[in-house]
């Protein structure tokens, strides 16, 4: 309700100006009160003043030691005369010194925290990746005979119909968990704004119940609640598993009926690690689709890498590095393509960018990696191609600030 107030850059805000203000009122009243001949300690000259400005400017930053800092300048022009030029320089320095530090401490740590949430978005993408390809795997070594088609192909097949049409990508879903898990009864929720929810695929004779007892315990929790911690209250559930983005619940699927012997722990686990991959490939394609991801090239997996990354720079000023290597020798070209992706690591992403029908460059993409990390392993993949009697072709080095020169780059070369 009052996020508003905390929306500052370098400091300010509402709430730091309001509370800086009221605390230079609370001082120069309680200094007023206690040295009413000098109060700001102009005459005789003390730390205090600089011990009040460091706390302040410390723990508001600029939006806090400016307005304290006017707060005593208005009441030393009226209380002092001629106004003590000299003092209030003193403080002013004082005042961006400690401010400075402030923004620069502030910076550093939202830097890492980026970062921090960053590395835990990519481990739950690839745990949802890996546990996707187990149970698929498992599927496929129970049913390869009778079912072909593995669980991880079928998903992606839903994931394309999401581009088509959003009903039918759930419905889809749906029936999915209808074949695999013997799902008898149930509904897929969705909610657009965290709040309010609605039905996207149903089977017959389900209905959506958002008051029931179990939905609000799993939308509270944020966590898979089955029927079992229901003591005292009857629902029309027998269990419900939420699919979180950001920390707020996107999706809901809601299970009425279920056969005993499919009603088991690893079964909902393997129904919410695929309704989690479902909702973050299709948030993933809808974000394509709004056009916000202005980078034309490569897969959607790395033009949506490098949409974060660059968003990751433009708010909090954490660079990250793409390096283009735009060979013209296909045997040279083949040979670096094989050897950069056995020698690939985990963060790191690698993609052949077609530019034309007869053009394309490869690229790779460094989370949150600078010029001296990059030219190292460069330098270990030039040795190793080396050994393969071949040579490193040409590449160059662009940050996540210069994507706009990136597409340019590309369009030069495509018309090249």
């Amino acid at each position: 309700m009052y996020d508003f107030l905390e929306k500052r850059r370098f400091g300010f805000s509402i709430r730091s100006f309001v509370e800086s203000l009221i605390l230079a009122l609370i001082y120069l009243g309680v200094m007023y009160f206690f040295n009413p001949d000098d109060p700001c300690f102009v005459k005789r000259y003390t730390v205090i003043i600089i011990f009040v400005i460091a706390v302040i400017t410390l723990f508001y930053g600029y939006g806090g030691g400016i307005p304290f800092l006017l707060t005593l300048a208005v009441f030393m022009k009226f209380y002092y005369h001629p106004f003590p030029t000299e003092i209030f320089l003193i403080e002013l320095v004082f005042m961006l010194l400690f401010a400075e530090f402030h923004h620069f401490w502030t910076r550093t740590h939202r830097q890492k925290e980026v970062k921090a949430d960053y590395y835990e978005k990519k481990f739950e993408e690839l745990t949802n990746a890996f546990y996707a390809l187990k149970i698929s795997h498992d599927q496929l070594e129970r049913n390869y005979v009778v079912k072909p088609m593995s669980l991880r192909n079928a998903m992606a097949e839903i994931i394309k119909k999401s581009e088509a049409s959003d009903a039918q990508s759930f419905e889809s879903f749906l029936i999915l968990l209808e074949k695999n898990f013997f799902l008898h009864k149930g509904l897929v929720v969705w909610s657009e704004n965290g709040d309010r929810f609605m039905t996207m695929a149903a089977t017959e004779g389900s209905s959506l119940d958002i008051a029931d007892p179990l939905f609000q315990n799993a939308l509270e929790k944020r966590e898979p609640v089955y029927i079992s911690e229901l003591v005292e209250k009857k629902s029309l559930y027998i269990a419900v598993l939420p699919a979180l983005v950001d920390d707020e619940v996107k999706g809901m699927i809601c299970i009425e009926e279920m056969p005993f012997m499919s009603f088991n722990k690893d079964n909902l686990v393997s129904i919410s690690v695929l309704f989690d991959y479902f909702v973050l490939q299709r948030l993933k394609k809808e974000l394509i689709r709004s056009k916000k991801i202005t980078f034309p090239y490569g897969s959607d997996r790395f033009r949506y890498e490098v949409y974060r990354l660059e968003t990751l720079v433009k708010e909090y000023d954490v660079n990250s590095t793409m390096v283009l290597f735009p060979c013209r020798n296909d045997a040279q070209k083949i040979v670096l393509e094989q050897t950069i992706r056995e020698n690939l690591r985990s963060l790191e992403l690698f993609e052949t960018l077609y530019v034309s029908d007869q053009r394309h460059v490869l690229a790779i993409l460094f989370p949150f990696a600078g010029h001296s990390t990059v030219e190292g392993f460069l330098h270990r993949i030039e040795n190793i191609i080396k050994k393969k009697d071949s040579k490193l072709c040409t590449h160059l080095f662009f940050t996540m600030k210069e994507v706009p020169q990136i597409v340019e780059y590309l369009k030069r070369v495509r018309n090249a």
